[in-house]
């Protein structure tokens, strides 16, 4: 039998020759320093199937156990640092021992006017969001379990701690608030204390839009064969399932409440669906893309909707990031703006301030930032 020291010398021999043979990758910022604890992926050029990754604190991540290929295909997504929000890129890259392979990020580009927008008042993953009685923005922080309270120029308030992940949030006419995630649901008074709690009606994990209005709670969550709308007593108490067998894209399914109510934006079916408070259909319109300005365009739309202040009722796409307005009961108003921005299937929540300004959530980048109107260009990238 060896020594123990020669066993642990050998040990130690084999460790730095495996290290040697192991592909790298160092992360740079644009001040060309390294960036910690940030996320990628990597695939072989051939294969859809990605490994996640992520740096030390040095900024170097080792790529053990990498599936083996002649170029590996390397992307990331847009990611708030140390160092600010940083873009999304893809790089495709020969991954070898030796020389670490080097993934340079680029600062975003942030929209004038956006919120949620620094390293102070941004959410790393931003689900949702509302307008307080104040015109104030109530930011759903999953990954820190809370509420974000942000002023319209995009300073902090407040953060209201919930004690679970929040996925939606509404907020009714009295200042109370309602928030619903993972699990659970809560009513809150307009400081942001907790009156009432509840479990998620079905035994459900996901919620996908919340909404109140007088004594009515409403929640949609994704049940077993669907998505269901459910309404609860104010006290979030008695739920009562009022509409089911919804049929919902890539986890979403949005409603709000006017007038008494409720909107629903099913989506695959390209169609706004208006039901009283006990789940009766009372009408719908909508058409998938048919070359007309009204018809929505894309898999499964629209995402999201809102109503101005004049009682309009504005849609949001995700397949385009465009915005149109209809009257409630249906007529096409007109198409409000859009971001330039490549579309994607994910939720595009939507609010309309009393001057009949629309944010939209850039769900790449984790921020809300206006919509301006007319065919519309970005204001800090010049696309249109």
């Amino acid at each position: 039998m060896k020594p123990l020291h020669l066993l642990v010398a050998m040990i130690l021999v084999a460790a730095t020759a495996v290290a040697a043979d192991t592909p790298s990758i160092k992360v740079i910022g644009p001040d060309q320093k390294p960036v910690a604890n940030f996320s990628f992926l990597t695939r072989p050029s051939s294969e859809r199937v990605s490994q996640r990754w992520k740096t030390d604190a040095k900024g170097e991540c080792r790529l053990t156990n990498l599936k083996p290929s002649a170029k590996h295909v390397l992307t990331w997504a847009a990611t708030w640092t140390e160092k600010g929000l940083m873009e999304q890129g893809t790089q495709t890259s020969t991954l070898s021992a030796g020389q670490p392979t080097t993934i340079s990020l680029k600062a975003a580009l942030i929209p004038k006017g956006a919120v949620a927008a620094t390293l102070q008042t941004c959410a790393y993953s931003l689900s949702s969001f509302c307008l307080d009685r104040e015109e104030r923005f109530l930011v759903c922080d999953p990954l820190n379990k809370r509420l974000r309270v942000l002023t319209a120029d995009d300073k902090l308030v407040k953060d209201i701690q919930l004690g679970f992940a929040p996925q939606v949030v509404a907020c009714r006419a009295d200042g109370s608030i309602v928030a619903a995630g993972t699990g659970e649901i809560v009513l809150l008074n307009a400081q942001g204390v907790k009156q009432a709690t509840a479990s998620l009606p079905a035994q459900s994990r996901t919620a996908t839009a919340v909404g109140a209005q007088g004594q009515d709670v409403f929640v949609c969550v994704q049940a077993k064969t669907g998505y269901a709308v459910f309404r609860f007593c104010d006290k979030l108490q008695s739920p009562t399932e009022i509409i089911k067998g919804l049929r919902g894209c890539c986890g979403q399914m949005d409603f709000k409440v006017h007038n008494g109510s409720l909107y629903v934006a099913h989506n695959t079916k390209f169609l706004i669906e208006k039901y009283d408070r006990d789940g009766k259909l009372l009408s719908s319109f909508g058409k998938r893309f048919n070359g007309t300005s009204e018809s929505f365009k894309g898999c499964c739309e629209p995402k999201n909707i809102c109503f101005d202040s004049q009682g309009n009722l504005c849609t949001a796409e995700s397949s385009n990031w465009t915005v149109k307005k209809f009257t409630p009961d249906g007529k096409y108003i007109n198409f409000f703006g859009a971001i330039a921005e490549t579309g994607d299937c994910v939720r595009a929540t939507i609010v309309s301030t009393k001057d009949n300004r629309i944010y939209i959530l850039d769900h790449p980048r984790n921020i809300i930032r206006p919509v301006l109107p007319g065919k519309s260009k970005d204001v800090s990238t010049g696309r249109s």
